[in-house]
């Protein structure tokens, strides 16, 4: 396991929880940023993504400490309730084309639970450099999963507890069908999901990256 991957001209960092650092030649992405205690100026993020309102997805400070000047930074309502007009507010389908990134945002819930209801999050898909990147954020196995289509890399929670366990994310790479997908939200130690999540994978052509976080 690594802090940091390539994929071809991407390079990804993972913070833990939903927090991920995507590199692209084109632009800087940050999604749900945490735990992050330094960045130079040329990791400072074009986009900035937030998945819902959280301790460890919404944090004021954090997205300051990546943010530059021109930082687009986008997420639901419950994003803005929580740090204000530092978001500007999706809405689910909802689409945002900047200089060189398209930013799509997807229903993220948990079905028929009060965890995660449907519009306090989102997922999202994101068009940057060539290539389509699937994060689900905070969600069960939910209708529509099947219409993501031609993704690159897909970015999968895998904990359990008001979203997806590993083997419904097993379940939503068949239906999705990524190139490739790295588990996210889930604890890391002796009980970690993510080694069962990889052995339940059985689709040809996707390969699973177990990513280790990086500590402070």
């Amino acid at each position: 396991m690594a802090e940091t991957i390539s994929i071809d001209d991407f390079t990804i960092t993972y913070f833990g929880n939903s927090s991920f650092f995507v590199k692209a030649p084109d632009a800087v992405i940050y999604f749900d940023p945490l735990n992050i205690v330094s960045v130079s100026d040329e990791d400072k993020a074009d986009v900035i993504l937030i998945s819902h309102a959280g301790d460890k997805t919404c944090s004021k400070e954090q997205i300051e400490l990546v943010s530059k000047e021109g930082t687009s930074v986008f997420g639901p309502q419950s994003a803005e309730d929580t740090v204000g007009s530092l978001v500007t507010v999706m809405a689910e389908g909802g689409v945002r084309e900047l200089s060189g990134v398209s930013v799509r945002a997807i229903p993220a819930y948990s079905e028929g639970r009060s965890t995660f209801p449907r519009d306090f999050g989102f997922g999202y898909e994101v068009l940057v450099s060539g290539k389509k990147l699937y994060f689900a954020g905070d969600t069960d196995l939910i209708p529509g999963m099947q219409d993501r289509e031609n993704v690159d890399i897909a970015f999968l929670p895998i904990g359990g507890e008001g979203e997806m366990d590993f083997r419904d994310a097993a379940d939503a790479v068949r239906m999705v069908r990524p190139k490739y997908v790295i588990p996210m939200s889930y604890d890391v130690g002796i009980d970690s999901p993510a080694d069962n999540f990889k052995a339940a994978i059985d689709v040809e052509g996707v390969e699973c990256i177990i990513m280790h976080p990086v500590v402070a």
